[in-house]
């Protein structure tokens, strides 16, 4: 007579250990790669520095108080203005400072098109657009 041996592969322990080691293996992959895909550094927030912090910073990296000033410029209504709420023409932006940064402040319905154009407009190479705070808008609102 002819014996049928039945097997069964659920229970072969060789098989389950390759198994867990194949998945554990996999685990470690991914793992890997999302790691290697994250920040570099992880940015922490530090305290403000005080006034003389400050100093003593830009004068280890050789800037003056005239150097860190920031300049200032409002855009509502089509209009520019600077931090008097005078009048401004886009012309005037090339008598700014290049070396002391550029700060434009805009309304904060302004469409995104129509900030590209006028940072193009404009032409500072440290300009930065921020919104328009309420006090500011206020302000501009009282002189239209």
């Amino acid at each position: 007579m002819h014996q049928h041996i039945n097997h069964d592969t659920s229970t072969q322990a060789m098989t389950e250990v390759a198994l867990g080691l194949c998945m554990a293996f996999f685990c470690l992959l991914i793992l890997a790669l999302f790691s290697i895909g994250g920040p570099d550094q992880v940015l922490q927030e530090q305290p403000p520095l005080s006034d003389t912090e400050q100093l003593k910073l830009a004068a280890r990296s050789g800037k003056t108080a005239e150097n860190q000033k920031q300049q200032y410029a409002f855009y509502f209504n089509g209009q520019f203005y600077n931090k008097q709420l005078k009048h401004l023409h886009i012309d005037n932006f090339s008598s700014f400072e290049t070396q002391q940064p550029l700060i434009l402040a805009v309304q904060d319905n302004l469409p995104l098109k129509h900030i590209m154009a006028l940072r193009k407009q404009i032409n500072h190479p440290n300009l930065s657009i921020t919104m328009l705070n309420q006090s500011w808008q206020t302000q501009l609102e009282k002189i239209q």
